[in-house]
């Protein structure tokens, strides 16, 4: 009774490891989620500049050749990455995290630096309270 007792004990905590982890294989979410980040830029770097300039390239291949130098840049290759977008797209938690992170950078990157949005505004947007008189008394 005990050891059954252990061993379903183990095999709990083992199962219910930490949240934050991923299988060996699996690139982590802080790692996927750069990757990603360099990938959507490099989608807008061909697409805006490189295709818009000279239109005897080939679209397909240009993205393969960004995506190939990004890889090489974050020390992963294609299949790992293809392996850990799986994994992501089959744990919708993990990957919401992701594209929530992608879409904040994305919009602190739209911001141009000079938009200092104030946290309140420079004029009140209150209207003046009306001064309310005393009424006279009449003995």
């Amino acid at each position: 009774m005990r050891i059954s007792f252990f061993i379903v004990l183990v095999t709990l905590i083992v199962a219910c490891g930490s949240k934050g982890d991923v299988p060996k294989g699996v690139l982590p979410k802080e790692k996927m989620e750069d990757l990603m980040w360099d990938m959507l830029r490099a989608d807008e770097f061909v697409k805006e500049y490189m295709l818009a300039r000279d239109s005897s390239l080939r679209d397909t291949a240009e993205y393969i050749k960004m995506y190939e130098r990004i890889f090489r840049l974050n020390k992963t290759n294609r299949d790992q990455y293809a392996e850990s977008f799986a994994y992501y797209r089959i744990h919708p938690k993990l990957m919401k995290e992701i594209l929530d992170s992608l879409n904040v950078r994305g919009q602190q990157q739209s911001l141009p630096p000079e938009a200092n949005i104030p946290e309140k505004p420079p004029f009140d947007v209150n209207p003046p309270e009306k001064k309310v008189r005393k009424p006279i008394e009449v003995n």
